[in-house]
């Protein structure tokens, strides 16, 4: 049975791995975490040890609409999750006739991120509490391989060029850090745009660039051998022209390609500048889609807070905040 309008269940799980991800390492090494959002529009933030967002990419085309006039980088967790929650729900994408919300928080059990969790937790209560939605709050843990995993799927979205062997074999600090160098790259980007960046760049090129990165393997381990022969054979190795003809052709071949990946990242670099280019014109359009989607929600967003402030969910200070808040972001 469906529960009233105003006293909605919204789940809020601290889970790894999900949606609303937060991963990362302990405080005094200063490494960076990842935090993802997402209920129905998804956005992916790197966060860095003072909880403030440092980089941020969308993650479907309703999150490039909604937050297309938002600036996340800079802002502490608490504002980003303010908005986040509160662009959503004027803009229709919180069902408040649903019986479920579901927000998912990737986390590991180390100091810094155990303090964002509880941060976050504490934030979410407090904004659903504003918009009269009842919220229960719990906190689940998956084994440690599923973090890993949900990093490397995240780096394989992101970095296309990388194998998943490669990644499998990375730490989850230089994850995060992948991470956060590549979003970095798509920062200013409409979603629409992101997306012909990782299709155009994606499965083909992906198929080529782990083609050329086993040749680069090979080629190091024909390199280890070259080199175990000169320390064995010494001058005998140094003085037979067939010995270093072919040392030479096996440099070769790193150079080319080593050549041929760095171009592959150069044409994909160029063509994020070149759509960064275009994208105040874009973003516009974006922006008046997301005021269109605001005035069609809010006839039903505005009955929402009319009965979650006649039946005390929410007070005269509250009702007014949201109100305000739709009609600043109304067409």
């Amino acid at each position: 049975m469906k529960k009233s309008l105003f006293s909605i269940l919204a789940m809020v799980c601290l889970i790894i791995p999900g949606i609303m991800m937060i991963t990362g390492c302990k405080k005094d090494d200063g490494t960076d975490k990842t935090m993802q959002i997402s209920v129905n529009p998804a956005v992916s933030f790197v966060v860095d040890k003072d909880n403030n967002i440092v980089s941020v990419s969308y993650e479907n085309e309703d999150a490039g609409r909604i937050y297309a006039n938002v600036n996340f980088v800079g802002k502490d967790v608490d504002s980003v999750l303010q908005i986040f929650i509160e662009q959503s729900a004027i803009s229709g994408h919180l069902d408040l006739n649903a019986e479920e919300v579901e927000l998912i928080v990737n986390g590991s059990n180390d100091e810094d991120i155990q303090e964002l969790k509880n941060k976050a937790k504490a934030k979410i209560e407090n904004v659903f509490a504003d918009l009269g939605v009842s919220v229960e709050v719990s906190i689940e843990e998956l084994a440690e391989a599923a973090k890993k995993a949900n990093l490397v799927n995240q780096a394989l979205i992101l970095a296309p060029e990388k194998t998943q062997v490669e990644l499998n074999g990375m730490s989850e600090e230089d994850l995060v850090a992948l991470i956060k160098e590549k979003q970095k790259q798509y920062e200013g980007l409409a979603y629409t745009q992101i997306e012909t960046v990782k299709s155009q760049f994606g499965l083909a090129q992906n198929a080529i660039l782990q083609a050329v990165n086993t040749l680069r393997s090979t080629i190091s381990e024909i390199e280890d051998s070259i080199a175990s022969l000169e320390a064995t054979l010494g001058e005998l190795a140094a003085n037979n022209p067939q010995f270093q003809a072919y040392k030479q052709q096996v440099e070769a071949k790193r150079a080319e390609v080593e050549q041929k990946i760095n171009q592959f990242l150069q044409e994909k670099q160029a063509q994020i500048n070149s759509l960064k280019a275009e994208y105040e014109t874009r973003k516009q359009e974006l922006v008046n889609a997301f005021k269109l989607e605001v005035s069609a929600a809010k006839t039903n967003l505005i009955a929402h807070l009319d009965l979650a402030k006649e039946n005390g969910e929410i007070n005269d200070s509250q009702y007014s905040y949201w109100k305000n808040l739709i009609e600043a972001n109304e067409a």
